[in-house]
């Protein structure tokens, strides 16, 4: 599917691949079911890579408070994220794919400001600019080193403030309309690494 092929309200499924997230995945999955995008034109795949802390528990508990939006969570038993990705990728019926982590932060209008650029920019993968953050002091200076050009060099989506193109993005050729089919077709996932 192409972008002019996209349905005027299209369905987003937007894909968490986690393990053991207990300490920050609370506030991304509020996060995640408070995007000012229709409810029920957004379904949400969380891959768990057998969690053996209250990941769990959250997911449920989250689940309970947010029934207008459909949460399916899958067994990831290989507890690695491209595999855990794969198979919420498989099972994803979204005509849109977004990828969360289970430590981040999105803004409330972050799903229909994607699919808003989708459309208009024609771009085959749109996003915002991510920024590193962290309680610890080496987590921080990490931060710091990935959110300026001296750590990151061209990879303007760390520190560029306004909007434009990029040749290097997070997840490329992963937020594909119709990327379950690039990915089996050009084998451009690899669930043998750690990190994809």
């Amino acid at each position: 599917m192409n972008l002019k092929q996209l349905p005027l309200s299209p369905l987003v499924s937007i894909i968490l691949p986690i393990r053991n997230e207990e300490a920050f995945l609370s506030r991304t999955l509020e996060r995640v079911c408070s995007q000012d995008y229709p409810h029920e034109l957004i379904e949400i795949l969380i891959a768990d890579g057998m969690s053996t802390d209250k990941t769990g528990d959250i997911i449920t508990d989250i689940a309970q408070e947010h029934k207008d939006i459909a949460i399916q969570v899958l067994d990831n038993p290989s507890q690695i994220v491209p595999t855990g990705f794969k198979i919420a990728l498989e099972r994803a019926r979204g005509d849109i794919i977004i990828r969360v982590d289970g430590h981040c932060d999105i803004e409330p209008d972050y799903v229909r400001r994607c699919v808003k650029l989708l459309r208009e920019t024609g771009a085959s993968n749109v996003g915002g600019l991510q920024r590193a953050v962290s309680d610890t002091r080496v987590g921080r200076v990490g931060a710091l080193a990935t959110g300026s050009k001296f750590g990151v060099g061209n990879a303007y989506f760390h520190f560029r403030n306004k909007p434009g193109w990029e040749s290097r993005y997070y997840m490329k050729k992963t937020a594909l309309p119709g990327l379950e089919v690039e990915i089996r077709e050009t084998g451009n996932l690899t669930t043998k690494l750690t990190i994809n």
